[in-house]
């Protein structure tokens, strides 16, 4: 029974916050990816404004993974109060 209800709470928890974050997050950065591909190959921007445009995605791309890391730390510290 304890088990069932851990994993209900792990169920509910993680699809609460894959539902606000991560989900918003990861779409933001696809279509950052989707943008830079586009300027890349279709629009001849000037050098510098390409480099930018790379080292940003790769920037969000860092953020985007450390808040991953955080939001299965936050299901994993309320998993270890629950026991």
């Amino acid at each position: 029974m304890q088990k069932q209800k851990i994993w209900k709470f792990i169920v509910k928890t993680s699809d609460k916050l894959w539902e606000r974050w991560i989900g918003i997050l990861n779409m933001v950065y696809f279509f950052m990816i989707g943008i830079q591909v586009f300027t890349i190959v279709y629009i001849p921007f000037p050098r510098k404004l390409e480099v930018v445009i790379i080292i940003g995605t790769i920037g969000f791309g860092i953020l985007f993974s450390v808040l991953v890391y955080i939001a299965l730390g936050q299901i994993l510290k309320k998993i270890m109060d629950q026991l």
